[in-house]
């Protein structure tokens, strides 16, 4: 069948259908994730314990996002605190830095258990913080030698960080303006959203979407024309003049 006569037949509705589904074949839910591995032991995340412990991680991102979701796959012993997303870290980082918080209070595991700590988030492109402070219980956050990094497009890990009172203090009023060092491991960790369209890219969807509908329009106006027309045979009809009786 002809490209013309495809077009005509979907018409734009159909083609922005095939289009809706396209876009939607290319959204990549995981952003970043960190798994696979062996589990060497847990790094401690606690706060009433004799070497108090915080954890993080940095990413980046080069395109925005929206239903950003981060979840960390930890071990609780009934973990309490407060988890960050942020901008940046350490003495400088004010309130204005933080995107996003949320309080949580963690049921006791036997396992490694996947726990959304903040969700429903819209990124913009920068660099990025989600940092672990506990206030109660403890927890074990596994370290993984040989650990598979996934990573999407627009989207790269980071360093895991840490904070130990061991090494520098925690600064309990705000914590993600603690002295946060690399950690040198790879803990479980999954990251998601959704790429939000440019909007350059709408912008040529509408125009294609608009050429369409004018170039569908245009052969339904010629098969209109068509169907109207008299046939070639009847028009030559209409020009004869009856036969007369000329004696």
């Amino acid at each position: 069948m002809p490209p013309q006569r495809l077009l005509a037949l979907l018409g734009p509705l159909g083609v922005a259908i095939a289009l809706g589904f396209a876009v939607a074949s290319e959204a990549a839910p995981i952003l970043i994730k960190v798994s696979g591995g062996s589990n060497e032991f847990n790094l401690a995340l606690c706060f009433s314990c004799p070497s108090p412990q915080w954890l993080g991680v940095s990413f980046t991102l080069n395109a925005p996002f929206s239903d950003v979701t981060i979840t960390p796959t930890i071990v609780s012993g009934g973990l309490a605190g407060t988890a960050f997303l942020t901008t940046s870290v350490g003495p400088s980082t004010t309130i204005a830095n933080v995107v996003a918080s949320s309080s949580f209070n963690l049921p006791n595991t036997d396992l490694p258990t996947d726990f959304p700590l903040l969700s429903s988030l819209s990124l913009g492109p920068g660099n990025y913080f989600f940092l672990i402070a506990p206030t109660s219980g403890t927890a074990g956050w596994p370290e993984l030698s040989g650990a598979d990094v996934q990573t999407a497009p627009n989207a790269s890990l980071g360093q895991f960080l840490f904070v130990s009172i061991t090494n520098s203090p925690l600064d309990l009023e705000f914590p993600p303006r603690s002295a946060w060092i690399p950690s040198g491991v790879f803990s479980p960790i999954e990251i998601t959203g959704t790429p939000v369209p440019e909007p350059w890219t709408l912008l040529l969807v509408g125009a294609g979407l608009a050429a369409l509908s004018l170039i569908w329009e245009k052969f339904s106006f010629r098969a209109r024309a068509r169907r109207s027309a008299p046939s070639p045979s009847k028009r030559h009809r209409t020009l004869r003049w009856p036969a007369r009786d000329r004696g």
